[in-house]
């Protein structure tokens, strides 16, 4: 799962593909005006520490889930049943964050798909590792957006989100709206 003979490939892969998917939604929500680019934060040191806490949330829920979790259904429940097993304890482990809905748990869950769709496809977790953080750091960091209820401190960018919160995800973020559950997914 950590051989890192293509390690820099895929997590490379999968923070480019996270953070384009990332910038779909907001593009989306920016086409629906429910999103509005308000301005840029100067770069500062305190962003540091959440993509660092963030590197650990990718690194740490993908060992567990990916890693562990799937790993050991794959020999009772075949690839796609670990796959959705998996992927639907990582979406309820989200419910006890701040504004978790069913739509949030539905989203997360089809994220884990992904997710663990990459670990199936690699039989490493540098990928799904890429992805997860590209998806978080782009999230909270560029957009200062709420990543799956936690705040943190101000991005790069900042905007506001109007509109009824199955559209913007209320007090969980972007990932509890309807345009991540329309297709547009980490």
């Amino acid at each position: 799962e950590f051989a890192v003979a293509r390690a820099p490939v895929e997590v490379g892969v999968g923070l480019l593909a996270g953070a384009c998917l990332v910038a779909a939604v907001f593009a989306a929500l920016t086409a629906l005006q429910v999103f509005q680019l308000e301005g840029r934060h100067p770069f500062d040191v305190t962003g540091l520490t959440l993509v660092s806490d963030m590197v650990l949330v990718a690194f740490f829920e993908e060992i567990l889930v990916r890693g562990i979790v799937l790993t050991a259904l794959e020999r009772p429940l075949g690839a796609i049943g670990a796959l959705l097993v998996s992927a639907l304890l990582f979406g309820l482990a989200h419910l006890p964050n701040k504004g978790a809905t069913v739509l949030s748990t539905v989203n997360v869950t089809t994220a884990g798909v992904m997710f663990g769709a990459a670990f199936l496809a690699t039989r490493r977790l540098w990928l799904s590792i890429g992805l997860h953080f590209g998806w978080n750091v782009t999230a909270g960091y560029v957009f200062s957006a709420t990543v799956s209820g936690q705040d943190g401190p101000a991005g790069l960018f900042f905007g506001e989100l109007r509109g009824p919160a199955w559209l913007t995800g209320g007090a969980f973020g972007m990932e509890g709206e309807l345009i991540d559950a329309a297709g547009v997914k980490a």
